[in-house]
Order: C-alpha cells, then sequence, then structure tokens
C-alpha cells in the first residue's frame, strides 16, 4: 500500500470504491500526489460488505487484549499500520 507524501510535503488524496457486479467483491484506489508531482497508487481487492470490518475488528481487539495498543485516540492505521491489512482474509493490495 502506497503511503502519503512525507512530513511538510503537501499532497491530495482521492479514493474511489466501486463494488464489481456480481462477485461480492470490493476495489477501493488510493491516489497520492506530494507538493513535487510524485503520483502514488494502490488498489486493494476486497470482500464486500462488513466482513473485513468484522475480521480487523477481532483482530484489533486481540492485539490490544495482548498489550499491542497505544493510548489516546488512534485509527486502525496510525496503531497498527498497514500490516493490519495484511492480517485480513482474501484481500490483495497492488502498488502501481
Amino acid at each position: 500500500m502506497a503511503l502519503p507524501a512525507a512530513s511538510g510535503e503537501r499532497a491530495t488524496i482521492g479514493i474511489h470504491s466501486a463494488a464489481i457486479g456480481g462477485l461480492e467483491r470490493s476495489k477501493i484506489v488510493a491516489e497520492v500526489i506530494s507538493g513535487n508531482g510524485e503520483v502514488l497508487r494502490s488498489m486493494i481487492d476486497i470482500p464486500s460488505g462488513y466482513m473485513p470490518t468484522v475480521t480487523s475488528s477481532i483482530e484489533i481487539v486481540s492485539r490490544a487484549l495482548n498489550g499491542s495498543y497505544k493510548t489516546g485516540f488512534q485509527s486502525p492505521a496510525s496503531a497498527y499500520g498497514e500490516e493490519l491489512l495484511d492480517t485480513l482474509l482474501d484481500i490483495r493490495i497492488t502498488d502501481y
């Protein structure tokens, strides 16, 4: 998964999602353009519906119960990074 531009650089982010007809899968594409024009893109292909939410929630609770957490407000990404996506079932990430 591509990461946003380095600190101090301005970036714009566009996210587009679309369900894939009949296959019950979703593709989400993220594009980041840094202040100097560098473009990074990633696409994640995931099961549609709430299953990614369910499995990631279970993973996060399991990690927190095992002492792996940061105090204060955290998003899943700021607490566990992109490796959280690697724990989910049936996903594919493509950087291009």
